[in-house]
Order: structure tokens, then C-alpha cells, then sequence
């Protein structure tokens, strides 16, 4: 009975399990309505929970974006002198999904700050520092194992439900398209 006992405990013990990624790196391009308009941005996540259809995850983020616009001149002899706009932005969130055979639907909430810098042409450097609320939407795609390619809408500055929704409907938001890298 002993021996019995023993052998099965090894041999359950020994039967190989599925290991589960709880961490991710990610990297995605940006795009949103507002100057500057294009940037990239990177991720990492954490798994707090998960079962097999339920997942919920922590995320920090942080994002580039800059633009520059050359101002015509009244001579063409002279270099037009470029206007730049610059935008910092980090944050954080958390995540919950489902998993849904190769998608993996998702939304959470989050918090940040962005800090933008302005050099118009020839004049001083204009700074300014915000913080906002937001709310997220997206899918992964879970083709192959490690890495997950995904879509998502970031609309932000919820305070009010309605600002809210009329934000949304406006699509002054944020999309990004990136993959993300779990282990």
C-alpha cells in the first residue's frame, strides 16, 4: 500500500504542467488626434490572476511623441526654421480579460501624466504638465505561444460619463497597434 501510494505521488509529481507567462514586455506605435500625433510606446505587465478563461493584469506604460512642422519663409534662401512639439507620457493601469479561442478580449482602467514641450520657431520653449484618467479597449491575438501581437483604444479624461462618451464618439483618443512579449 506504501509503495503504491509512493510510486503514484511520483508519478504525478513528475507529469509535466503547463507553465503560464506572468510577465510581458510589449512595444506599439501610437496614434492619437492631437499634436503630436505619432509615437511609440512601451509596456510591461504583470499577472495578478488567472484562470483558464479570466485573466487581470497590472500595467505601467510610457510613450514618445513628436512632431515637427517647417514654417514657410518669404525668401527661399533662408532654412526654414523647424516648430516642434514633444510629449512624455506614463501611467498605469489594470487589465481584465477573457481568453476567447485566438482572441483575447480586454479593458481596464488607468491613471497618468504627460508632459509636453513646445519650441515654436525662433521663440521660447512653451512646457506644460497634465495628469489624466483613462479607459481601455483591446484584443490580443494568441497564435503563437510567447508572443501576442494586439490592437487597443485609449480614450482618456473621464471625470464626467458624458465627457466620456462624447470623447469616445469623437474618437479623440488613442490607437495602438504593438505585440507584447509574456514569459
Amino acid at each position: 500500500m506504501k509503495k503504491t501510494l509512493f510510486l503514484t505521488l511520483i508519478a504525478v509529481a513528475t507529469v509535466p504542467g503547463t507553465a503560464l507567462a506572468q510577465w510581458g514586455v510589449g512595444a506599439s506605435f501610437e496614434r492619437r488626434n492631437e499634436a503630436p500625433s505619432n509615437g511609440v510606446g512601451i509596456q510591461f505587465e504583470r499577472d495578478v490572476f488567472r484562470i483558464p478563461v479570466v485573466f487581470l493584469r497590472t500595467r505601467i506604460h510610457a510613450s514618445y511623441f513628436r512632431d515637427t512642422e517647417y514654417e514657410p519663409q518669404f525668401l527661399p534662401v533662408f532654412a526654414p526654421e523647424p516648430s516642434t512639439i514633444e510629449a512624455y507620457d506614463f501611467g498605469g493601469a489594470v487589465l481584465a480579460g477573457i481568453r476567447f479561442g485566438l482572441f483575447n478580449p480586454y479593458a481596464g482602467v488607468g491613471a497618468g501624466a504627460e508632459q509636453w514641450d513646445f519650441r515654436p520657431d525662433g521663440a521660447a520653449a512653451q512646457a506644460n504638465n497634465s495628469t489624466y484618467l483613462y479607459g481601455l479597449l483591446g484584443v490580443s491575438l494568441s497564435a503563437v505561444p510567447g508572443l501576442q501581437p494586439y490592437m487597443e483604444y485609449r480614450f482618456s479624461e473621464f471625470t464626467d460619463p458624458d465627457a466620456a462618451a462624447q470623447e469616445f464618439r469623437e474618437a479623440r483618443g488613442r490607437f495602438h497597434i504593438g505585440a507584447t512579449l509574456r514569459f
